[in-house]
């Protein structure tokens, strides 16, 4: 990751703001949706 794009994340994650990854794995465990769906939008 460039150096950039980490400074951007950092104070997002400081305020408690997770990545598209992380809420879609919530969401996993929530039964909102499934393992799928989630791969399917995310970066691998």
């Amino acid at each position: 990751m460039r150096r950039n794009a980490r400074w951007l994340l950092r104070p997002t994650r400081a305020d408690g703001m997770g990545t598209l990854k992380q809420d879609g794995i919530d969401k996993v465990l929530q039964g909102i949706t499934d393992i799928y769906q989630v791969r399917a939008v995310c970066i691998k």
